[in-house]
């Protein structure tokens, strides 16, 4: 013979008895549920300090390196600033030095027959120490009266304050080489 279940309750009752087991299910699932929930939620309270405090050390890092960034930046401009008021103040004198070219024609137009000029060197100091221009001459002269009447000449010129000419320099009859530095203002 079959072992099976019968149920005598009413139909009703069986109802009841079905409703009242799946209300228990459901509370013990949406209690347990909840249970789960709060243990989450207190074991994410240290989680959830320790970002709040690393959001606010990185946001006081950043607010330093903004700081930092700013008051580097203001030094460079001032930096620049100032190599701009210096261009500014040389380029203002640059108006007022004389031009390097002007000047080596200038000493150049005096005559200087026997005289053959290899190289020239230009010197502009500022009118702060006076000594204004300089040019120094490197050559050859044929003979030893060519070389005295050419400094002569550039002695006689009211441009040129200052003729150098090494005593050495009269040591040989022709062929000299020379090294003849001049000090003035170069300009007619």
């Amino acid at each position: 013979m079959e072992n099976k279940y019968i149920n005598l309750l009413p139909v009703s009752r069986r109802r009841y008895i079905r409703r009242d087991y799946f209300t228990r299910v459901i509370s013990i699932a949406v209690l347990f549920t909840s249970l789960l929930t709060i243990v989450f939620g207190i074991l994410q309270i240290p989680t959830y300090t320790y970002l709040k405090r690393e959001v606010a050390r990185q946001n006081q890092t950043l607010d330093n390196l903004k700081i930092q960034l700013a008051t580097q930046h203001i030094k460079k401009i001032k930096t620049r600033l100032h190599n701009l008021n210096i261009n500014t103040v040389f380029l203002t004198k640059l108006s007022s030095i004389p031009v390097a070219s002007a000047s080596v024609l200038t000493v150049l137009s005096v005559n200087h027959k026997g005289i053959k000029i290899l190289r020239m060197t230009y010197t502009y100091t500022m009118p702060k120490t006076k000594s204004g221009e300089k040019i120094t001459m490197f050559g050859t002269a044929s003979t030893r009266s060519a070389l005295q009447q050419y400094k002569r000449a550039l002695q006689a010129q009211s441009f040129i304050s200052r003729v150098d000419l090494p005593v050495d320099s009269y040591a040989k009859d022709t062929d000299i080489s020379f090294t003849m530095t001049l000090v003035g203002t170069f300009q007619k």
